[in-house]
């Protein structure tokens, strides 16, 4: 569990999930996100669940098939 005041996960490249459990909670300012990346984000197995502000509102065309993103 991430309790973020700024970016949850920030990644200055790309970001990958293959497996495991990530939950992300915040921030509530509308200048950083639950999940900030450069570049793709591919997430091929396990659960991420992201909640925040939607000031820098991410979503990626390489999510798999099942996968809802607000």
């Amino acid at each position: 569990m991430i309790n973020a005041s700024g970016d949850g996960i920030d990644s200055n490249g790309s970001l990958y999930m293959d497996g495991g459990t990530v939950l992300v909670n915040g921030p509530t300012n509308n200048g950083n996100g639950p999940l900030d990346h450069d570049r793709m984000a591919e997430i091929t197995g396990g659960t991420l669940v992201a909640a925040g502000s939607s000031g820098m509102a991410r979503t990626s065309p390489t999510l798999p098939p099942r996968t809802h993103c607000w």
